[in-house]
Order: structure tokens, then sequence, then C-alpha cells
């Protein structure tokens, strides 16, 4: 069984997820978690927040036809952050990548989601099938209230919010396009005990 989560627990009890003063900031300006973050960067287990947000939102990956691969590296040392937020940014990009794929109407939907150590980091690698992200959607993609998505729905806030808590904890997040056609989020974080 997986450790106790406030995500989690709000989800098996179908409540509201309690706000913090920068979620209610980051409703109206995601940007504010750049500069002004309260959080405080603890050692974090970055393959548990993967486990955590799958158990949140890996039904709704299934029943959306969506496979996903996970390629974890087990001896990874931990990354500085905060467990509850590393979940948020999974289940924003693992969501983003299923909305992806929903408008491409393959039958094939695949994300892999995996995890490693590199140069004195921690990455977390979301992976797609859809396709890909075009040189103009790459430079305005963490932009507030950018969206793709049309009348179909999304605000266009869930991607500068995972910048903001990224960048809150000195990492970085960088989208590439990828060998299966699709986009790749690469998100790097410090890794705890290893000299910089």
């Amino acid at each position: 069984m997986l450790p106790y989560t406030p995500i989690r627990e709000c989800v098996k009890r179908n409540v509201p997820m309690p706000l913090s003063p920068c979620h209610l900031s980051s409703e109206t300006s995601p940007c504010h978690l750049k500069s002004d973050s309260p959080w405080q960067a603890l050692q974090c287990d970055l393959n548990r927040a993967v486990e955590g947000a799958l158990e949140v939102v890996g039904s709704q990956l299934n029943a959306h036809g969506v496979r996903v691969d996970l390629l974890r590296e087990d001896s990874l040392p931990p990354a500085l952050g905060d467990s509850v937020r590393l979940e948020e940014v999974v289940i924003n990009l693992a969501v983003n990548a299923m909305q992806a794929l929903d408008r491409t109407g393959k039958e094939d939907k695949r994300i892999v989601l995996a995890t490693r150590a590199e140069n004195k980091k921690v990455v977390l690698e979301v992976r797609d099938n859809a396709t890909g992200v075009t040189d103009t959607y790459r430079d305005r993609i963490f932009d507030p209230f950018f969206t793709t998505k049309g009348a179909e729905g999304g605000m266009g806030l869930g991607l500068p919010i995972v910048e903001a808590i990224v960048a809150a904890f000195k990492g970085n997040i960088v989208v590439l396009n990828n060998e299966m056609g699709g986009a790749t989020f690469k998100v790097e974080l410090p890794a705890d005990g290893i000299n910089n």
C-alpha cells in the first residue's frame, strides 16, 4: 500500500483539496509561485510521487484507452521538493498527455513515465505518442491561459502551474518532441546528497 498523501485522501472522500496561500494566488496568477513560494524543499522520493499520481489518475487514463509504461530507476537519490507538489506535477503532465492523445483519434495511445538520475539531478520524463509540439506552441506552452484545446476545455493553467512548482524547487522543465511522434516533458530537480 502506498503512503498517505492529502491528494489521495481528498480524491477518496471526493472533497476539494485544501488550498495553500500559494494555491489561492495560482488560480489567478500561476507566476506568483515563481518568486514567492512558501514551500520548503525536503527530501522526496520521485518514484513514490509517480506511484501516487498514478493511483489518482490511473483509472482515468485507463478509461481513455491510454497504456502507461513505467521506466523507473530504482536507486534514485532523493529529490529536493515536496511530495504532494511533485504528485501534482506528474498528474498535470499525465492528464495533459492524455488530452493530447484524445485529440489524435489514435487507437494506440501511450504515455511513458520515466525517472532517472542525470548530471546531479533527478529527472522525470513524461512522454506521449500524440502529435508533438510545434515551435510556435513551444514558445508559449508555459504561458498562463495559453491553451491548444479550443472550445473543448482547459483554461491553460495546468502547465504554468507545473512550471511554477518545478521552479519553486530550483528545478527546470522543458518540452521536446520525441521519437514516438509526440511530446516529452522533461523535469529536472536538484538531487539531495549529491554535491553540485
